[in-house]
């Protein structure tokens, strides 16, 4: 007796069955009321558990004898102990009977029955327990009560036996066996709100939950038990009203139980004392997920009409409708969608239609996406034969096992256990404990798990070798798609996958980029905000906000619309439509009569985004008539044009442009005010070389922003929608955009045109940016239609960090190409008068660099660009831009979007250019470096200069690294010429150079007009230049002296360096005055070839960092949409960025290990130092930074947290 420990746990199962009566009926249903806290107990006491059950009863031999028949006898009293308690609560516990009704023409009870998965013996107890909380909700707002439940199913699991007898465990079997025999219960009293008052209030409500299979189909001895029920209970119900079934795959045992109805009722009749024969006329089903498209699957021989598909069984009518769309209009309109040259341009014979096997859903599907599918003999042979080379795939609806060993594996992004993570959110859990006995059991527990996964991965294969680019994927357990998407996006990232039916679960599984390319469709969207466009518009203005109500799963709010279709007869009536039903109606359309549109969405930042409507071209010429059946509105939709609030985002970005745009006006503007020298050197205009480079640059800067501008706020369809928090920064940035505009043309020409001619050149201007905006918007948006599109690319245009808009990947660009515009400004200072000049005349010294020498650097700097040096820059800009773009185009990295042609184009131009402009800088600076190092620092070390960069001191890696602006490049020229000052130095800098000034004297006249004229007036420019002529000029005349001094020296000092610091030149400790003059002329020389190695280093440093900040731009532009082709795009970026790395590094490691560089900093020449990885983590550790931060976002949120609540806050 020691392995009866079972019998003693379940003790619970038997000794009162003796005395049970599966017939016994329960006391006759009383309708009342009864107070808050008396429902709330009353709640409580008819929740019956199992655990109760076990503790009431004793064990008898009865158990032993009949466990299966012990468990129907103890769940059948169980279920009318719990019934009676709900209409006559027990007066031993201080409560009162209720009263019956007071109006008497109102009925007193209503019977409904919710076919629901089972949640005890399939895998689908998430959307078991889903559904019951939405019929509870749908109750609620419909004036019922929540008061209590009972149920067949234990919610803790039928657990194997304690002991380890065969015996035990089958009884343990046999006895839940017999429970779930019974249909569970759900107890709704009616309640007593505004719309009721004054009227027949709801009837008293029964719900009988009846288990039903993907596969097996329905429960038939829990619904014949419901059924039975019904007739003891509510003889005077003349509708009954069935909610479900779930799965396509319980049509035949549906259409097998109604036929049954009106014998069951007849016997039910015949064997009861105390009622009548039930007087039931029809039987009303109405299912929230059917998507099976033929009606006799469901009712024996019925008939499609408009309303749905009816049948008469005997004298019962019976009628089903599905708030599901049906799957051949599901696959067709996304087929179609998917096709169009307007949108995927996708061919037919690079689509798949991928679904579970075994179930009836699957294999409605696969018959939908067939070409002889629903009436396919009208469609053209054309239309057939694509639609023949759609590829139908299947995966293993017992994936669940894999899912399951994922789960325990920890296999990364798949599931996994928050517990002492510190996250704050939970994972999704990808294992499964609940028995699958709706499938053929699995017996090798380890190995079919791997089996799986080898399936699944032949199945990417075979997706990825057939160069299939879009994936429908459906299943019937959202867990199983979840999964199954998830090895799509890793094992065959280029696919388009499109699931059918959207879940609140795949806003929080996995990581956020493993669903940045995949798109939902499905007549129910959840997207919160169609609730407000779907209905009516009241008079307030939208339906009230307490009426909003979310849904976890479009299966949950079709269920929920199923509810109330069936509840519309005793709902209250308060003067308003019925079935004004939220999300019901499309937004776009003005009908009397409609149904939900079937939508397509995408998913970031933890919401759906609408993209199209895909079914509104087609009209309901390929609808099923009993899904979604055609529901009468009061009123129009509300529609998207509502007066809201806009985005803190939008708001966020148009302040900040309108700020830039104030500082753009304020440097635009020629007035002596007080500004930073940095910025304002990029927008001094006073040199004549440059003049109209710079206007143009600056033109372009406002071009770019009156398109980022224009971007972010699309022109509303009525004045009245615009807000000030949008339209106030909008405006001012317009006004200074145009105004600075304004100022810039009129600085083109030569003379400065009259203020009087400002005036009309400014209108013409603001004329010229609002046409601009308005025709942007015009072109840009997808064309007008009933499928929303271009309503839709609107409203996600508002929500810029949403991860969905359309235009801020163009905004982003544009931000990008701005800066590469700004940064040029900063780079026009090679010009005749500001670039560094060396010794002309050191043409006889061997290896001394002269300033032919250095036209090799000077020519790709130089401005403006002679004929001779403006032809090989611009072809090899040309030669670089078609390679970027052939390359891009044969690895279809092209960005694709749904949004349209003129989307694509704009997408396709701004991202190019700012890839071209990345890879033109870094070709010019590895150009400039490169000519830098073989014909100046090289032979430099190999002269007779080294020398003197030795002895130079006081400089730094800082110092090479110096602001490229003309301002800095005074302040480098001003240090040069304070070291001619030098005693040494004096005879020669006295001497006459030119114009009959020494170079102390043109120092001095620049050092006035600077003083007088601090924004580089012409004056200062005039001066500048004869002090650069005065310092090539000294520096001759210095190297020709240097070089009968070296011809005279003993020593050689131009031998490479020496092992010992004992061998060698030994430079005296205390120079005679002659030796101490030829040491200062070689250290000045050897400085004006530093002077110009640091404007060089200047103008590389600005081109690698413009390429490093680009990169940034054109990752957030790439990563911040789900483009089509999001993958192979993101394999472009990795490919920039290792192009941007190898050449940062490669330039960064030669400028370290430079001989002559690494003598002037004191750093061993040849070697690398801290400053290297210092100058490489300052350029390539922020785009790195950025990439692996889009591709590793749970890196990104670990970085970026501290700015994550206000990022949050934005979107």
């Amino acid at each position: 007796m020691a392995q009866r420990s079972l019998i003693t746990g379940i003790v619970a199962a038997g000794i009162a069955a003796a005395a049970m009566r599966v017939g016994t009926s329960g006391p006759s249903p009383q309708l009342g009321g009864s107070s808050g806290s008396a429902a709330t107990a009353s709640s409580h006491r008819h929740t019956s558990t199992l655990e109760e059950t076990m503790a009431k009863i004793d064990w008898t031999e009865d158990l032993k004898r009949h466990p299966k028949e012990t468990g129907q006898r103890s769940a059948a009293k169980e279920l009318d102990d719990a019934i009676a308690d709900f209409y006559t609560p027990r007066g031993s516990e201080g409560e009162s009977a209720p009263k019956p009704s007071s109006t008497a023409q109102c009925s007193d009870l209503e019977v409904m029955i919710a076919i629901e998965p089972d949640p005890a013996h399939t895998r689908l107890a998430l959307w078991f327990d889903r559904d019951l909380d939405t019929l509870g909700d749908a109750l609620q707002e419909s004036g019922y009560q929540y008061q209590g439940n009972w149920m067949p199913w234990s919610a803790e699991g039928s657990s194997s036996a304690p002991g380890d007898r065969f015996l035990d465990r089958q009884e343990q079997r046999l006895f839940f066996e017999g429970r779930e025999q019974m249909p569970g219960v759900l107890l709704y009293r009616p309640g007593r709100t505004k719309a009721t008052e004054g009227a027949c209030p709801p009837k008293s409500l029964e719900v009988f939950v009846v288990g039903n299979s993907p596969t097996s189909g329905i429960n038939g001895t829990q619904f014949r038990e419901a059924i039975r029920q019904f007739a003891r209970r509510s003889n005077q119900q003349e509708k009954l009203k069935i909610l479900g079934p779930s799965f396509s795959g319980s049509g035949p045992s549906l259409r097998s139980l109604i036929e049954e109805i009106p014998t069951l009722l007849a016997q039910s009749g015949s064997t009861s004392s105390t009622h009548s024969s039930p007087t039931l006329k029809s039987v009303e089903v109405a299912s929230g997920s059917i998507t099976d498209p033929d009606c006799s699957h469901f009712l024996p021989g019925a008939q499609q009409a408009s309303g749905g598909c009816s049948v008469m069984t005997g004298n019962i009518q019976s009628s089903f409708v599905s708030f599901a769309p049906d799957s051949y209009s599901v696959i067709k309109s996304t087929e179609d969608f998917l096709t169009d040259n307007a949108h995927g341009n996708i061919e037919p014979s690079r689509i798949a239609v991928l679904t579970e096997d075994e179930s009836n859903f699957g294999l409605n599907i696969r018959d939908a996406s067939k070409p002889t599918a629903n009436g396919s003999a009208t469609r053209s042979a054309a239309g057939t034969e694509e639609r023949s080379k759609v590829l139908n795939v299947t995966y293993p609806r017992g994936i669940s096992h894999l899912r399951t060993a994922y789960q325990k594996s920890s296999i990364w992004g798949f599931g996994g256990t928050t517990e002492g993570s510190g996250s704050v959110n939970l994972n999704l859990d990808f294992d499964e404990t609940t028995i699958d006995e709706d499938s053929v059991p699995v017996f090798a527990h380890q190995q079919m798990p791997v089996s799986q996964e080898s399936n699944v991965y032949q199945l990417t294969t075979m997706l990825r070798e057939r160069g299939i680019q879009a994936v429908i994927l459906s299943g019937t357990d959202v867990l199983d798609v979840i999964f199954v998407a998830q090895i799509l996006a890793r094992q065959a990232p280029n696919l388009l996958i499109v699931i059918w039916e959207a879940d609140d679960l795949f806003l929080r599984s996995a990581t956020n980029s493993v669903f940045r390319n995949i798109y939902f469709v499905g007549s129910w969207p959840l997207i919160s905000e169609n609730y407000f466009w779907s209905l009516p518009a009241h008079q307030a203005g939208g339906p009230p906000a307490t009426q909003f109500r979310n849904f976890t799963s479009d299966n949950a709010e079709g269920f929920h619309t199923a509810v109330h279709y069936l509840l519309r007869d005793s709902a209250p009536q308060d003067g308003s439509p019925v079935l004004d039903l939220p999300d019901y109606h499309s937004p776009f359309r003005r009908e009397t009569f409609g149904h939900p549109p079937l939508w397509l969405c995408s998913e970031d930042n933890g919401r759906f985004w609408p993209v199209a409507l895909l079914d509104a071209n087609a009209g309901d010429t390929k609808r099923s008539n009993f899904h979604l059946p055609d529901l009468k509105l009061s009123r129009e939709p509300a529609g998207l044009d509502q007066p809201l609030p806009p985005p803190a985002s939008q708001r966020f970005f148009l302040v900040i442009l309108s700020l830039l745009s104030l500082a753009h006006l304020y440097f635009c503007l020629d007035f002596k005010l007080p500004k930073p020298q940095g910025v304002e050197a990029h927008y001094l205009t006073n040199d004549r070389t440059t003049r109209t480079a710079k206007l143009l640059l600056l033109l372009g800067i406002n071009l770019v922003g009156v398109f980022m501008l224009a971007v972010l706020l699309p022109p509303p369809a009525r004045l009245g929608l615009l807000s000030a928090s949008t339209a106030l920064p909008f405006a001012i940035s317009m006004l200074c955009l145009s105004t600075a505009a304004t100022l810039l043309l009129g600085r083109l020409p030569s003379t400065s045109p009259g203020k009087w001619t400002y005036v009309p050149l400014f209108l013409v201007v603001v004329a010229g940016t609002t046409s601009f905006w308005l025709l942007l918007w015009r072109i840009l948006p997808p064309s007008m239609g009933v499928d929303g599109m271009h309503a839709l690319f609107a409203y996600r245009v508002t929500q810029p960090l949403s991860g969905a808009s359309p235009v801020h990947s163009l905004f982003l660009a544009s931000a990008g190409l701005a800066y590469v515009l700004y940064s040029h400004l900063g780079r026009l200072n090679f010009t005749s008068q500001l670039a560094p000049r060396l010794p002309d005349n050191s043409g006889s010294i061997p290896n001394i660099p002269n300033q032919q020498g250095s036209n090799r650097v000077t020519s790709l700097l130089h401005y403006p660009p002679t004929r001779k040096q403006w032809g090989p820059k611009a072809l090899s800009l040309a030669i670089l831009s078609v390679t970027a773009l052939l390359l891009c185009c044969a690895a279809d990295v092209s960005p694709r979007v749904f949004d349209g042609r003129a989307t694509h184009v704009c997408l396709e131009l701004l991202l190019s250019l700012v890839l071209v402009a990345i890879l033109w800088d870094l070709a010019m600076a590895f150009a400039i470096w490169s000519n830098l190092s073989s014909h100046i620092l090289q032979p430099l070390e190999n002269s007779s200069l080294r020398r003197a960069f030795n002895a130079i001191g006081g400089l730094t890696w800082k110092s090479f690294w110096m602001p490229q602006n003309s301002v800095s490049q005074y302040r480098a020229i001003f240090r040069l010429l304070e070291q001619a000052e030098r005693k040494p130095l004096l005879p020669e800098s006295q001497t006459i150079v030119s114009g009959g000034k020494n170079l102390q004297q043109k120092a001095v006249s620049l050092w006035k007009e600077y003083k007088r004229s601090p924004r580089l007036s012409p004056p200062v420019l005039q001066a500048f230049d004869d002090v650069q002529q005065g310092i090539q000029t000294l520096a001759d005349s210095l190297l020709d002296k240097l070089h009968i001094h070296w011809s005279r020296e003993v020593v050689s000092i131009t031998a490479p360096d020496l092992e010992s610091p004992e061998e060698g030149c030994k430079c005296p400790e205390k120079p005679s005055p002659t030796e101490a003059r030829h040491l200062a002329r070689e250290e000045w020389v050897a400085l004006v070839y530093l002077h110009f190695s640091r404007m060089v280093l200047a103008q590389i440093r600005s081109r690698l960092m413009t390429a490093a900040v680009l990169y940034f731009f054109l990752v957030w532009a790439c990563t911040s949409y789900p483009f089509l082709n999001r993958h192979l795009i993101l394999i472009a970026l990795s490919v920039t960025l290792g192009i941007l790395s190898a050449v940062g590094i490669t330039i960064f490691a030669s400028i370290n290990r430079d001989a002559v560089l690494s003598r002037v900093t004191k750093n061993t020449p040849g070697e690398l130092d801290w400053d290297f990885l210092i100058k490489t983590a300052s350029l390539i550790g922020i785009p790195i930074l950025s990439f692996v931060a889009t591709q590793f976002p749970e890196l990104g949120s670990f970085l970026f947290s501290w700015i994550q609540p206000g990022m949050t806050s934005l979107k």
